[in-house]
């Protein structure tokens, strides 16, 4: 991601969401969500305002006892945080690419006209 890629994320009036595998992460779902957290957090202390989904529903799966791989159930939860958001970051990290959930998130946010921006795993501490 160029500096000029932070400033524009940055500049977002609202919330930039995060796009990062989970479901079929090649480390597991655990380590997904730590990934996720990871990352939002170097976005937050760039000055970019960041919602992770994975991050928020991975804890909640475990304290709520819900399925995490549930997508009928996280299905609408994320669609709200979709509509809600002004941008979409997607990290680049091993199976981005191949993920059903990131390829969702992405013609989501390009259907609706809004950025996506797409960052390199190094440039959030990955």
């Amino acid at each position: 991601m160029s500096q000029m890629s932070i400033a524009m994320l940055k500049a977002e009036r609202g919330q930039v969401y995060l796009a990062t595998p989970y479901s079929r992460y090649h480390a597991g779902i655990d380590k997904a969500a730590k990934m996720a957290a990871k990352a939002a957090a170097a976005l937050m202390k760039m000055g970019v305002r960041v919602f992770s989904p994975i991050a928020h529903s991975h804890a909640i799966s475990l304290v709520g006892e819900i399925d995490p791989k549930d997508w009928a159930f996280w299905k609408p939860q994320n669609e709200a945080a979709i509509d809600a958001a002004s941008a979409l970051a997607v990290i680049k990290v091993r199976g981005w690419d191949t993920s059903v959930g990131v390829a969702y998130e992405i013609k989501r946010f390009s259907d609706a006209g809004k950025q996506v921006v797409y960052i390199e795993p190094g440039e959030v501490g990955l």
